[in-house]
């Protein structure tokens, strides 16, 4: 077997040789590739070259193909075909996809896209199965795309995250809730805020949050009194703390 130095070759006179072996013709091979005539010479002789043959010869003044020639123009035309197909294949229908998606969420914003997402899915994609993953924090969401763990993560993620491909998809704000007759109710804000016990949700047991960053800026920064940790949102206050059904909660915004 003889091995080739693929470097050698240059794709684009591969091009020029199906339509020179088509037309077997300089003039009309040019004008169907929108290059000059003198460009498709020498690409010809290029490939006369690298061939070691003459492919097109002159007779009567017309070209014929040589035995060569004709023995390559279908092989060229599938080699030609598979790159195409491997650079730009064509595009498959949703429906007929047949792939498991993992998807790392928190309990949250888990539970605001799966029903819609699933009754979507069973009508246009129904080869997909999707996987939500248990959240473990952030860092590891990030942690799962990167190593393809997961191919998508609902999770807050830092504006330098340029490896990542980002898409805002929701945005709330933070708010506090307590009842009408708490003594923090009157006159809210950042003080009070940070003078009561707080719960932090982490799914690794952390006791710091994004929040944290935002109580320790400026001049009068604090450090925030966590309590208790709980590892989903589904453990309400209610089940840590007392439950009194006359006082009603009332949002406020710090």
């Amino acid at each position: 077997m003889r091995l080739m130095n693929l470097r050698a070759i240059d794709l684009n006179l591969l091009v020029v040789l199906d339509a020179l072996l088509d037309e077997a013709h300089v003039s009309r091979a040019a004008a169907r590739l929108n290059l000059s005539q003198s460009a498709v010479s020498n690409a010809l002789q290029r490939c006369r070259d690298l061939f070691g043959d003459p492919l097109l010869e002159r007779g009567r003044g017309l070209m014929t193909r040589t035995a060569r020639a004709e023995a390559l123009r279908q092989p060229l035309k599938e080699v030609l075909s598979g790159v195409v197909g491997l650079v730009d294949p064509p595009e498959i229908a949703l429906k007929d996809i047949r792939q498991t998606i993992r998807i790392v969420s928190a309990d949250d914003p888990m539970s605001m896209i799966a029903t819609d997402l699933m009754a979507d899915l069973s009508i246009n994609a129904p080869g997909l199965r999707i996987v939500f993953a248990p959240w473990q924090g952030a860092d590891r969401a990030a942690r799962a795309l990167r190593d393809g763990d997961a191919e998508l993560a609902i999770s807050v993620f830092p504006e330098d995250a340029e490896d990542l491909e980002v898409r805002e998809i929701i945005r709330e704000d933070y708010v506090v809730a307590l009842r009408r007759d708490h003594p923090a109710a009157k006159g809210f804000g950042i003080d009070a805020w940070l003078a009561w016990p707080h719960i932090v949700v982490s799914g690794q047991g952390e006791a710091r949050t994004p929040l944290d960053v935002f109580a320790e800026v400026g001049s009068r920064a604090r450090c925030r009194p966590c309590r208790t940790g709980l590892p989903s949102g589904a453990a309400n206050p209610r089940r840590v703390g007392p439950n009194r059904d006359d006082a009603p909660s009332q949002p406020c915004r710090p």
